[in-house]
């Protein structure tokens, strides 16, 4: 039997690192605190490369971002790849490391790809940053299919990760006027991808970030509001009553076991709801709230007999019963909801459901996440399984973990069974499936049995992009056009050619008479930072994620009608081929001219 490792092995372990006592220090605080990923000689390794790779004077925030970023990734239970993989995510966009450099250091080719798919994300967002122009609400939809399409959820993962470390620490490190566009981009961004994967602690953290950054003066006075109106205590104290009532009624055995959650509703959701519906705080219902899930055996009078007893116990709001069992939504949600007050008057919001209804809801076509982001149509290029496999995990895993979350104390714990996603594909693997649960039945095994009765990977695999077989299928490309930023979306296998690489409107010179007294041509063509010869662009065919950049240069009319002879030739060339481009070639100038229309 392999025991403990003793604190002389772990500081010859450390020692053979080479590190300087500064960095050693630190990794010897990270075995404290995650013995379980930083004792791992991989996670080791890739420490002493990202303190190697930020060895320069002023790469010290870098050091301790990269440290932030696994240490949140540690929390949620990440194994010891996508922890090397955290460690090493800016290695090759901030230093001179490369690709080769790794692998010749012996990080591993998982590992290696990992923290270079994390540096592409990380280039599209700074593109996204440094654009010259907001993106309209359909190209962030795009933006965020294409970075859950562009690699596995492992990546978003250590991204999401990486975004939290960085919002964390912005008063810190990052310039006051840079605070509101990150603040904006991570709204519209990051906070639905963390939504659509499960991550509600991430996300409810960003949002309240983002909120106090974007909304300082609100954000506060709403925060005072809170303190005064919303605790933990409030619905621990409701939390014990129903289940102490139920649990001490016989004619309610076939009740139990049962799951009872409560939680506090995000700031930022709070202030969203209050703006949308124009109501006071005391107008929100859902402040608090509490969820009971049943065994599925109880059905929906089993439901009925739970919200009777609340309503038993505490009065019942007027108007706020709601039976989604007998109507459910038009998206198959299942509940039964009602808002009850307590002694105290506090509102506080309950839902009932079974098993089956909780799954459905979480991890099904009603899944909140849907109907709240909208993100899928049905010739997305994104992995919809992969999507769904990641988000039933780490919601699992964040839901045993989550702080935020109220739950009954003295009850037993149960050991966390559930795999890290692997791959974007990974509910196509069946050792996925969390059959093994230890434990005795608590509050969580009422959820387990149900997961190991159900296939979930048939459950879970059942994509709503397996739409008509007529739609095209489609992907995304990222245009930058003189610095400004556009996502396009565009059918697999189309070629650089069917893009307009000069239409820019946004940008272009006012337009008088149908034309404008500039012409504009491509200076210099990138993609993926690689040199494009423009005649070679119906020759290159795009992929998902390429990044497309146009230099445009600006040719007067004077140069237009200087050339006019060799336009006119060029035009009689193209009408006899039965061409009808409305590009034009200025074999002096060496750029191809379109007039603006």
């Amino acid at each position: 039997m392999i025991g403990a490792r003793t604190s002389e092995e772990e500081d010859a372990g450390i020692e053979s690192l080479g590190l300087n006592e500064e960095n050693a220090a630190i990794l010897n605080g990270l075995i404290k605190e995650y013995p379980k990923s930083f004792e791992s000689r991989e996670v080791q390794k890739a420490f002493k490369v990202c303190v190697q790779a930020h060895s320069d004077f002023g790469h010290r925030p870098l050091l301790l971002d990269c440290v932030g970023t696994a240490k949140i990734l540690c929390e949620l239970g990440a194994d010891a790849g996508i922890i090397s993989a955290a460690l090493l995510h800016d290695v090759t966009t901030t230093t001179l490391l490369n690709k080769d450099d790794l692998l010749l250091k012996g990080i591993s080719e998982e590992v290696t790809k990992l923290a270079m798919d994390v540096g592409k994300l990380t280039v599209v967002s700074k593109l996204h940053q440094a654009s010259g122009r907001d993106l309209e609400v359909e190209e962030m939809r795009s933006l965020r299919e294409l970075l859950l399409a562009m690699t596995d959820s492992r990546v978003v993962i250590i991204k999401l990760a990486k975004r939290l470390q960085t919002m964390r620490t912005m008063k810190e490190n990052v310039s006051r006027s840079r605070r509101g566009k990150l603040a904006e981009e991570t709204l519209a961004v990051f906070v639905p991808i963390a939504n659509r994967l499960g991550m509600a602690t991430i996300k409810n953290e960003l949002e309240d970030i983002c909120f106090k950054t974007l909304h300082p003066e609100q954000y506060e006075e709403l925060c005072a509001q809170l303190k005064r109106v919303s605790s933990k205590e409030t619905i621990l104290k409701a939390m014990e009553s129903f289940e102490y009532a139920i649990s001490n009624d016989t004619s309610m055995e076939e009740l139990k076991p049962m799951e009872i959650v409560g939680r506090e509703k995000g700031l930022y959701s709070v202030y969203k709801k209050m703006k949308k519906k124009n109501i006071k705080l005391e107008d929100v219902r859902d402040v608090r709230a509490i969820r009971i899930i049943i065994p599925d055996s109880a059905g929906k009078d089993g439901c009925e007999l739970v919200i009777s007893k609340v309503h038993g116990l505490m009065s019942k709001v007027q108007g706020s019963f709601k039976d989604y069992v007998s109507s459910p939504k038009s998206n198959g949600y299942q509940s039964l909801h009602t808002v009850v007050k307590d002694e105290a008057g506090n509102n506080l919001e309950v839902q009932v459901r079974t098993v089956s209804m909780h799954m459905q809801a979480e991890f099904g076509v009603a899944a909140h996440w849907r109907y709240k982001v909208n993100d899928t149509c049905l010739s997305s290029p994104v992995d919809e399984s992969g999507i769904r496999w990641a988000r039933f995990v780490l919601s699992r895993m964040q839901d045993v973990k989550d702080k935020s979350k109220v739950r009954l104390p003295g009850k037993p714990s149960m050991e966390n069974t559930f795999p890290f996603p692997s791959s974007a594909s990974s509910s196509d693997n069946e050792s996925m499936v969390p059959l093994d649960v230890s434990g005795s039945f608590d509050e969580f095994t009422v959820l387990e049995d149900a997961m190991k009765r159900a296939n979930v990977n048939d459950a879970l695999s059942s994509s709503p992009n397996a739409g008509s077989p007529s739609a095209p299928k489609m992907t995304y490309v990222i245009l930058v056009i003189d610095g400004s930023m556009s996502i396009k979306e565009v059918e697999a296998g189309s070629r650089l050619s069917e893009v307009d690489l000069l239409d820019d409107q946004k940008t272009m010179p006012a337009v008088r008479n149908g034309f404008s007294s500039e012409f504009v041509g491509i200076r210099t063509l990138r993609v993926n930072r690689e040199n494009v010869d423009i005649d070679d662009v119906h020759n290159f065919e795009m992929k998902l994620g390429d990044v497309i950049e146009v230099t445009r240069s600006r040719i007067s009319r004077y140069d237009f009608e200087e050339n006019e002879s060799v336009v006119s030739a060029e035009a009689a060339a193209s009408a006899a081929n039965g061409s009808n481009s409305k590009a034009t070639y200025f074999p002096d100038l060496e750029v191809h001219a379109m007039p603006v229309a």
